[in-house]
């Protein structure tokens, strides 16, 4: 299943790294009942909460709304090209 929403991604991230909607509520300072509207896909993200989300998760807020393929922050791309050797 490909995994196309914001919901969907948060749910699975959550999930892989064992986390309550109560955890990740207190990581973001979003409430435990907004995190269940965005997992599923009853009540979408405000942007704020969008960028807390990708900052948590440590993910491009493009891969996370579907606009990227590209999970990585640009933050993380620049430092892999530019800490490398040439």
């Amino acid at each position: 299943m490909a995994l196309t929403t914001f919901g969907a991604k948060l749910r699975k991230w959550r999930d892989e790294n064992e986390l309550t909607r109560r955890e990740l509520s207190e990581m973001i300072y979003f409430s435990e009942n907004a995190i269940r509207g965005w997992e599923t896909g009853g009540t979408p993200p405000s942007y704020d909460a969008m960028i807390a989300v990708a900052d948590c998760m440590g993910v491009s807020l493009d891969w996370l709304t579907g606009r990227s393929d590209v999970w990585k922050t640009s933050e993380q791309l620049l430092h892999e090209i530019y800490n490398k050797p040439l």
